[in-house]
């Protein structure tokens, strides 16, 4: 992809913040919370293990700003609204305050319509996210993609559930997950369950509810775990 070439002080289109994210070359480094957000600025983000907020500012008709997360660190980035909300795949048709950008390689681009800032490139990306759990449940494993405790990660409008679960109480809620990552209704999702014997040689479910609470249950003998790889599901 040829090199675009711009003058002194130009806003770019969205189109342009597309086109400079996707070469990862061109942009502002930051490792950092940046608050206001400047029109027309590809931030590229460093992270390591901490975490940034970064603060859009008025969304004013046709500017743009671009995020794109440079390193695989365990840090989370939080684009906010300072203004008006966010719209797209992911956000409801009220929009959201915020979005994520965690994942390595992660990127997005907004544009303003004088009121709201629109999701035009890319996609919002919270990462692999600890699940947070009760009535005893624990991880058991990561994701296949490599994350090392069981989780869930948002990725546009889809949310994914990913590694394996275990000790918990047999038909009781074994995570919650929280607003922004909960079906719109009832989701029944059947799973394997590992017996003690290391077998695949049962069935058991999970049951999510538009609540976020997540009902665990499996066959009582033998049992081990349950896992979660391939469990998703889209929240609007």
């Amino acid at each position: 992809m040829p090199a675009p070439s711009f003058t002194t002080g130009q806003v770019l289109t969205a189109a342009e913040m597309n086109q400079l994210a996707e070469m990862d070359v061109f942009g502002t480094a930051v490792a950092g919370s940046v608050n206001p957000c400047v029109a027309g600025t590809l931030y590229i983000i460093t992270n390591g293990p901490s975490s940034f907020t970064f603060t859009l500012p008025a969304p004013t008709a046709g500017i743009a700003i671009g995020f794109k997360k440079a390193d695989s660190g365990a840090g989370l980035n939080t684009i906010t609204a300072g203004s008006g909300v966010i719209l797209g795949p992911g956000t409801g048709s009220a929009g959201s305050a915020s979005i994520p950008c965690s994942a390595l390689g992660a990127y997005v681009v907004l544009q303003g319509d004088g009121t709201n800032w629109h999701i035009v490139a890319g996609q919002q990306d919270s990462g692999w996210v600890p699940l947070t759990y009760s009535n005893s449940w624990v991880s058991s494993g990561g994701p296949a993609s490599g994350a090392t405790a069981a989780g869930y990660r948002l990725i546009g409008n889809e949310v994914r559930l990913g590694g394996a679960i275990k000790s918990g109480t047999n038909a009781a809620t074994a995570f919650t997950l929280p607003a922004g990552a909960r079906p719109p209704t009832n989701v029944n999702v059947l799973v394997m369950s590992l017996s003690t014997g290391g077998l695949a040689d049962y069935l058991g479910s999970i049951s999510i509810t538009a609540a976020g609470a997540a009902e665990a249950q499996f066959t009582a003998a033998g049992f081990l775990q349950l896992n979660i790889d391939g469990v998703d599901f889209t929240v609007d």
